[in-house]
């Protein structure tokens, strides 16, 4: 049984340290035979694309191609007629993930300070060189100031040393090109470094004598950070397109053999339901984190979730409108959206509204339910690990100005009615707005699935509906025998008069004879600690809890 890597993403230590690993060398081959001299990946985090970049690498390069031979024994490219391409062309391989700053200027000295580590690989070249390249070679790499124009002529002028050096066309690799503008965006210099790149990448790759292939890897379409608008002969393949798709996650195959080899075959069912994703091709990939991890751990948890850096999606949330915030809770109940994704075609696309969707469904967070047309589709959440994340947006959304968690459980376990009403009472005011409760509809639902996410593991939530009655009611049961029980009875009407707000209206609800015959069932599963509260509303007014 091999040894497990929990976040071991280069090529060369997986295969050197004898670590489990899904072959996927089959894409060096399709990338062999891809008529495109540029292929742009996006996909979302922890994905594979860093460990399919440095399985290129290894395979490619020049340097030391003996050495990476041995990397590949056993595997399917190595019985390919693509083989003949192994250790064959000069790799430039830049790897944008870290190069963050807070301002434009500081990413510049950022951006230097990498460029001199990179070129410190390439010293073996100087001995070569004339005495201005030479010059220039050891500027870089002594990590002397370089103005914006210099920099950007950094990359295609090694480029141009590496083709003369090895009298052969150069492989360029770019890993996460779009990470350093995530946090452009948060700074405020986003305009400045997508101008910035699009200038260095076109120069870079638009040599169709020089360059042999060019391979970049990101999370997001990059017409929408408009970072590859003037380079040529580009082909993109997003999460939307069946080719290549099943080298960016796990197969339904690869889960099944890798659960085997682990004697985890029974767990597939939980398996599918909590990292399965499916696409409008009926492709189900599994997430290669969350599977790498629950290997290991055995636990059902979202493993994804926990090392995604959410600010920017929250962002967006607390910007939103009330449409948008309407669609998120949407999903969050199980239910699609339709989504036209040829708004989202330019590079000003950050400053839209419903971007938001665009950015979820590209970074992992939604995925296709159906295909409509050409560019438009239903997207739906995909699993339960993702399910969590949209539960978190709906309870930030729906217990706003509630001040915190702690004080509603404060509140439950002291008994204290007056703050349990005036917290819920918000939430169920904000819950209202997110989703109207038309008539034959289950009263209350986005409010009673975000109360229940809202207390997991500390209350134990139960709830039935009458809808013909415009009733709910809900049970919090204590997940220890010393907190106290609590049954709320929602009742929703169409118009709400001042006479409802009197504490005999809702008391009449409480001894109403539905309410007492939900009430009996429950008494059993409850000691004698059981407070009943009650409330009213409509689609625009709540009164008190009782």
């Amino acid at each position: 049984m091999k040894k497990i890597g929990i976040g071991v993403d280069t090529f060369t230590k997986i295969r050197s340290d004898n670590y489990l690993y899904i072959d996927k060398s089959a894409l060096i081959e399709e990338i062999i035979e891809d008529s495109a001299q540029t292929i742009v990946f996006t996909r979302p985090r922890l994905t594979g694309k860093t460990l399919n970049l440095t399985m290129l690498y290894n395979f490619f390069d020049i340097k030391d191609s003996y050495t990476n031979h041995e990397l590949f024994k056993g595997l399917y490219i190595q019985k390919s007629h693509a083989y003949v391409h192994h250790g064959s062309y000069p790799v430039i391989f830049i790897k944008n993930i870290g190069l963050i700053a807070d301002s434009f200027e500081n990413f510049l000295q950022s951006f230097r300070h990498y460029l001199s580590l990179l070129f410190l690989e390439f010293e073996y070249l100087i001995k070569d060189l004339d005495q201005t390249e030479t010059a220039f070679f050891e500027k870089v790499i002594l990590n002397e100031y370089l103005t914006q124009g210099e920099i950007i002529q950094v990359l295609p002028r090694l480029r141009d040393i590496l083709y003369r050096y090895y009298s052969k066309k150069v492989v360029v690799l770019i890993d996460a090109f779009d990470s350093p503008l995530h946090k452009a965006y948060t700074h405020g210099y986003y305009k400045e470094l997508a101008e910035f790149f699009n200038t260095l990448y076109s120069m870079l790759l638009n040599d169709s004598i020089k360059i042999k292939k060019a391979i970049i890897t990101g999370r997001v379409n990059p017409q929408i950070h408009g970072v590859f608008l003037n380079t040529n002969n580009l082909k993109e393949y997003t999460i939307l397109d069946l080719k290549y798709s099943q080298y960016f996650g796990f197969t339904d195959t690869e889960v099944k053999e890798a659960l085997a080899e682990y004697k985890l075959s029974d767990q597939l069912h939980n398996i599918v339901k909590w990292y399965q994703s499916t696409d409008f091709y009926n492709v189900s990939l599994y997430n290669p984190w969350s599977i790498i991890n629950y290997l290991k751990s055995r636990e059902f948890i979202s493993h994804w979730l926990k090392t995604a850096e959410h600010s920017l999606i929250y962002d967006f949330v607390q910007k939103s409108n009330l449409k948008t915030l309407r669609k998120l809770c949407k999903l969050t109940l199980g239910q699609n959206i339709k989504l036209d994704l040829s708004k989202f075609t330019d590079s000003n696309s950050y400053s839209i509204q419903d971007n938001i969707f665009v950015l979820l469904l590209y970074t992992g967070y939604l995925t296709v339910d159906k295909h409509i047309s050409d560019s438009t589709y239903k997207l739906k959440i995909p699993n339960n690990e993702i399910l969590i994340f949209f539960k978190r947006i709906c309870s930030k959304i729906i217990f706003k100005n509630t001040d915190s968690k702690g004080t509603l459980t404060d509140s439950l376990d002291l008994n204290n009615r007056y703050y349990i009403g005036s917290i819920l009472q918000i939430a169920l005011k904000n819950a209202l707005k997110l989703k109207k409760n038309k008539r034959n509809s289950k009263p209350g639902k986005i409010f009673i699935k975000t109360l229940d996410f809202q207390l997991h593991n500390i209350y134990d939530l139960k709830y039935n509906y009458e809808v013909k009655k415009d009733l709910a009611f809900i049970l919090l049961k204590g997940c220890n025998d010393n907190k106290h029980n609590y049954i709320f009875i929602l009742k929703r009407v169409h118009r709400i008069s001042q006479a409802m707000a009197t504490r005999s209206v809702h008391l009449r609800l409480i001894d109403d004879s539905h309410t007492q015959s939900f009430l009996s069932t429950l008494k059993v599963s409850c000691d004698n600690r059981l407070s009943v509260m009650a409330v009213i509303f409509d689609n625009n007014e709540v009164v008190s809890f009782y």
